[in-house]
């Protein structure tokens, strides 16, 4: 680990003496060649540059990755258009590439089960959060369980409990010290879950589901989610109505369920609305591409006749 404490670019698995010079050398490869665009193929500069473009290529090649952060920049290097594998093989690419290949097998057991620290490795602070979360995920089920009157009664103690305990995970996830890339995926789903209120409504209290008005411009969110999730696996199903392949169904088929209760409720509630939805998200229903075999059968089970 680095001396201080704060948060280290390279830090997926701690930051490590090798992936400091594999990052070092990706960034001097990427400076020598876009400053060397505007000189002439004969000055001698360019020979020199090349010369120098050459022996980092060699570090590159030949320093073995420790982090996914080193992993990154071998393979960005192997991929480059410009000086990757695809211009000309090097004797040293394909050992290159066994190294990152071997890194990530020690890191996830052969790559036959995800394992939320196999790729970063466990790392401080990452522990004791993952149990957390998933205590967290049991209360909300616990929330869910509750029926709507018990939720909305302030003098019940079986809520009461349920809701406090729910507050306190999040509290102690949330002020929990600096750890890996798990506790900071379960951090990040929960910072944005709390910037839109919890979402929209869902079936389970767990799950976020972005309101209507809210779903433009969220590119960054679902990137940040996108990448929580290969870290931590419960968020790609608890974030499946914003980052699976077909999210727009399983949003839509959340939104059906919706106004079906609604309307089971009874004339006091919001029926207008209720029936406006369930008619709009059917026939989106009817009208949206399944990517998935997923979302195929929301197709199948909201098909109207």
């Amino acid at each position: 680990m680095s001396e201080s404490n704060t948060l280290d670019p390279f830090a997926l698995g701690g930051r490590q003496e090798g992936d400091a010079e594999l990052i070092r050398v990706e960034r001097e490869i990427r400076r020598l060649l876009d400053e060397g665009r505007d000189i002439e193929e004969a000055d001698a500069p360019l020979a020199l540059r090349w010369k120098r473009i050459g022996e980092c290529m060699e570090v590159m090649n030949s320093t073995k990755p420790t982090t996914l952060a080193g992993c990154a920049a071998k393979l960005r290097f192997l991929t480059d258009e410009e000086i990757g594998m695809e211009v000309g093989d090097r004797e040293d690419d394909v050992p290159s590439l066994r190294q990152v290949l071997a890194f990530l097998e020690r890191g996830s057991g052969g790559m036959t089960a995800p394992d939320a620290f196999a790729l970063g490795g466990q790392q401080e602070g990452d522990e004791p959060v993952l149990p957390l979360f998933r205590e967290w995920i049991v209360v909300c089920g616990e929330v869910d369980a509750l029926s709507d009157e018990e939720q909305n009664d302030e003098r019940n103690p079986k809520a009461m409990d349920v809701f406090e305990r729910w507050n306190e995970i999040e509290d102690e996830i949330m002020s929990s010290p600096p750890g890996g890339a798990v506790a900071l995926a379960i951090k990040a789903f929960l910072v944005i879950r709390q910037s839109h209120d919890g979402g929209g409504w869902g079936k389970q209290t767990a799950m976020l589901r972005l309101n209507e008005d809210a779903r433009d411009n969220v590119e960054y969110e679902m990137s940040v989610l996108r990448n929580a999730a290969t870290f931590v696996p419960e968020i790609a199903e608890l974030a499946a109505a914003i980052i699976h392949e077909d999210a727009e169904l399983i949003d839509l088929d959340i939104e059906v369920a919706w106004a079906r209760e609604v309307l089971a409720m009874g004339p006091f509630l919001p029926e207008k609305e209720a029936k406006a939805k369930l008619a709009k998200a059917l026939d989106r229903i009817a009208q949206a591409e399944a990517k998935t075999e997923r979302g195929e059968a929301i197709k199948a089970r909201h098909a109207q006749p």
